[in-house]
């Protein structure tokens, strides 16, 4: 280079240190991986970097890029001698990481394809595919935990991978590909030596997993549109060995396992030949747990009529029902009959008992959705504060956190009830939840003017010292926000992560409520426990980002002019 060109190049690079903010931040090898600025990284490459040092959150650039799954960065880096299996404080290595399940916007757009283009770049670099974490947690188990397929599991395994490591609480691969419904893969790993008697710490085996597994997600078509072929997994465990009627270490058996009862899977248990009178280490056969479900009200009858006829066709003896007015009194409840709910408490049924679930007879007529039960329930001493074994207080109960339980009317008609009938409307749950973060979390604004106008305390913070504001993410609206922040909620309170509600709403690509909260005194230099501020976070994914982009353009031109 004559002495004319270096000048030129220097006074470009001059120049773009003056004009970009972007270029301006990029301070050291860290800054330039997470900006994805490659040219920046091999400039401080060349400077004399180290390229296997600790970009972000323990993890090394080719960890980084592997978690991100961004397959040219880890091609250029290994180019320059990355090394594929340092680790991780925890163990974890770039195939680990490769393998696993990233976050769920990069996770929608993975691909099993994707996983084994990179697994087949590391591995062809060194990488080791038996090795373990400080949890003995493996890159074939990881594989096994999000999106895969037999192609990948089959390179693994060819490359080295152990299908009968175990992790820390006795789960080896099979596990896994068993109990996330792989017919294809647990048939491979079992060719290639995969032990089906293995048990975990609890003393399950894969099979007693499944069951459970298959029972609460399985019987569910929406959920699983081939049922029937997930059930054909019980078939090959015990066709490969595994014991039919195996307990763990509470006595629990094949049908002991099932979580929400269901014929098809009885009937194909029975099928197999289990055992139908085998009792747990409390004594219950499965006829008796069918018996007392009913009773509850979990099964419903057309069920429990076939579940029966199964269980006695297949000599299950029958079992006497206990006279429990505690229970009969949650069945009659479930049922939505006011006349047997007077019968059972006139007989001396309990009417702060707890069912098998942990409820109180209040909290499940809440959720039966039987308001005239809940109204007799209250006027006769229910406890309007009660609590389920779980922690969760009637307030909580009318709304699920993840989504309305009731229609907003239904939640707004309960509401009332009980706070009219003296409920504490800043009770929280386990988790330090008040009833308030639950209406802001299901965006239900009936919800949050009653219980704001019977002074919910908008101050509180949760366990994780998250306030109501941190409950407005995805589609939390700016009128929810606007009215919490009229009753005092702060709009610059910070986790225990250090995370501002303007975070959540910027990480859940929320840009009206973004936009509002900026507009109110959103603060963009405070930092988070990684050292990132909203400005930061703003400048980082708009130049790394891959998906979304034009949020993050709108979402960064309004986070800088707030920081102007």
């Amino acid at each position: 280079m004559t002495l004319q060109k270096a000048r030129l190049h220097i006074t470009l690079i001059a120049l773009l240190l003056a004009v970009s903010p972007v270029f301006a931040r990029i301070n050291n090898f860290s800054d330039a991986v997470l900006y994805n600025d490659q040219a920046s990284i091999e400039h401080f490459l060349k400077q004399g970097a180290d390229i296997n040092q600790v970009v972000s959150q323990g993890m090394t650039a080719l960890m980084y890029y592997a978690e991100n799954r961004n397959y040219k960065m880890m091609q250029f880096l290994i180019q320059r001698g990355a090394k594929v299996d340092q680790t991780t404080r925890l163990g974890n290595t770039a195939l680990m990481k490769a393998m696993g399940i990233s976050s769920e916007v990069i996770e929608q757009h993975t691909t099993p394809a994707d996983k084994y283009r990179m697994a087949v770049l590391l591995v062809n670099a060194g990488a080791d595919v038996s090795k373990t974490n400080q949890h003995d947690w493996t890159a074939l188990h990881d594989a096994l935990l999000g999106k895969t397929d037999l192609q990948l599991i089959t390179y693994l395994v060819s490359k080295g991978a152990l299908v009968n490591q175990k992790d820390q609480s006795g789960r080896t691969p099979l596990f896994l590909a068993a109990t996330r419904l792989h017919p294809d893969i647990v048939a491979y790993l079992i060719q290639q030596g995969a032990a089906v008697q293995t048990r975990t710490s609890d003393g399950d085996t894969a099979f007693l997993e499944t069951i459970a597994f298959l029972s609460n997600n399985g019987y569910n078509q929406k959920i699983h549109s081939n049922y029937a072929a997930s059930l054909q997994i019980l078939d090959m465990l015990v066709k490969a060995g595994a014991d039919l009627n195996a307990s763990n270490k509470q006595g629990q058996h094949h049908f002991h396992k099932i979580i929400t009862f269901n014929a098809p899977l009885i009937l194909h248990l029975v099928e197999m030949g289990a055992d139908v009178n085998l009792k747990d280490n409390d004594g219950n056969t499965v006829l008796a747990l069918v018996e007392k479900n009913y009773r509850d009200g979990y099964i419903k009858e057309p069920e429990y009529k076939k579940i029966k006829t199964i269980l006695l066709s297949a000599g299950a003896r029958p079992v006497a029902l206990a006279n429990n007015q505690d229970q009969y009194l949650f069945g009659a409840i479930t049922s939505g009959s006011l006349d047997r709910v007077k019968q059972t408490l006139a007989a001396g049924a309990n009417i702060n008992a707890y069912d098998s679930m942990g409820q109180t007879p209040l909290i499940a007529a809440i959720k039966a959705m039987n308001y005239p039960i809940a109204v007799y329930l209250l006027a006769h001493g229910a406890d309007k504060n009660g609590q389920t074994r779980d922690g969760l207080p009637p307030l909580q109960a009318v709304q699920g956190l993840e989504y309305n339980l009731v229609s907003n009317y239904q939640t707004t008609k309960y509401f009332t009830l009980l706070l009219q009938s003296g409920s504490d409307v800043n009770a929280v749950d386990s988790q330090g939840r008040t009833a308030l973060m639950y209406a802001a979390k299901t965006k239900d604004m009936d919800a949050i003017r009653l219980l704001l106008q019977h002074r919910a305390d908008t101050g509180r913070t949760d366990k994780s010292g998250s306030c109501v504001l941190h409950y407005l993410d995805f589609y939390g609206t700016v009128s929810a926000a606007e009215l919490l922040m009229r009753n005092g909620a702060q709009v610059n309170c910070r986790n225990d992560k250090g995370i501002t509600p303007a975070m959540v709403a910027f990480n859940d690509n929320n840009l009206e409520l973004l936009a509002y909260y900026l507009q109110n005194g959103a603060a963009v230099t405070l930092k988070n426990n990684s050292g990132e501020s909203l400005v930061d976070m703003a400048t980082r994914q708009k130049q790394t980002a891959r998906f979304d982009k034009e949020f993050y353009e709108k979402a960064y031109t309004l986070i800088t002019k707030a920081a102007e």
